[in-house]
């Protein structure tokens, strides 16, 4: 009945009608027109931007868990491509695990000059935060830390594996002058499945499966023995960079 009798107004009302319009299509025909030019705008970025590059590294992501960390990812690294309708330039970071996160290549390239003296953010996936320092990539489950929280906990590991390696000389001086030279025996194949059975077949340190190498927890040079207890899974250059310390 009301709006019988709103037409009735409008047709015997020139004004009224043209109130109407005003009022109330105006708004509309707005609302219509904001919302067709941002699916527009947002359809054109799309095309742009174009899809993110089908790349993974390492083993598939895994959450970090409860116990706070903050370790290298020697997988992560910066790489660009060209996509969208219009070929730009795209930069991207990807760590192990991470799908290619989209970076701003200026905040890199201010970055790239800093990182060598102070620790630089770069990204956030799921619950890791990424930081860039001397041309190595840190992750941590710790939002709170800063950058000089990242550089001092560095500093502090440095100190502890040179003090950790002096000692390993030092133990191992000892123990050549007082065991007797022993044989080097090749480890049994069912240690060697047990082994990589409980460490996924990846490297404990870094979680890469490449390379991959058995190394022995205590030394065989410091009595170690080839038990599955003493043994784990390093990739070559992780093993490399323990060498003989404990």
């Amino acid at each position: 009945m009301l709006g019988l009798l709103g037409l009735l107004v409008i047709s015997d009302n020139p004004v009224a009608a043209q109130v109407v319009v005003v009022v109330v299509l105006a708004p509309l025909l707005w609302l219509f027109s904001w919302w067709l030019a941002g699916g527009i705008h947002r359809t054109w970025e799309g095309l742009v931007a174009g899809k993110p590059p089908e790349v993974a590294i390492g083993r598939a992501w895994r959450r970090s868990g409860a116990r706070q960390q903050l370790r290298e990812d020697q997988h992560a690294h910066f790489f660009h491509d060209r996509g969208g309708i219009l070929m730009r330039r795209r930069d991207w970071f990807i760590a192990t695990g991470t799908p290619p996160l989209r970076v701003d290549p200026e905040t890199v390239a201010a970055a790239a000059s800093a990182q060598q003296d102070h620790p630089r953010y770069v990204t956030t996936y799921s619950d890791r935060s990424y930081w860039w320092h001397q041309d190595a990539f840190y992750w941590t489950n710790c939002p709170e830390l800063t950058g000089e929280d990242i550089k001092a906990l560095l500093f502090a590991r440095e100190r502890r594996q040179k003090r950790e390696l002096e000692h390993a000389h030092a133990v191992l001086a000892a123990a050549s002058a007082l065991l007797p030279e022993r044989k080097r025996q090749p480890i049994p194949r069912d240690v060697k499945l047990a082994v990589f059975q409980r460490d996924e077949g990846a490297c404990v340190e870094c979680a890469s499966n490449f390379d991959i190498q058995y190394d022995h927890i205590i030394p065989f040079s410091m009595g170690g023995s080839n038990t599955a207890d003493n043994l784990q899974l390093l990739c070559g250059r992780c093993n490399q960079k323990k060498g003989g310390r404990l």
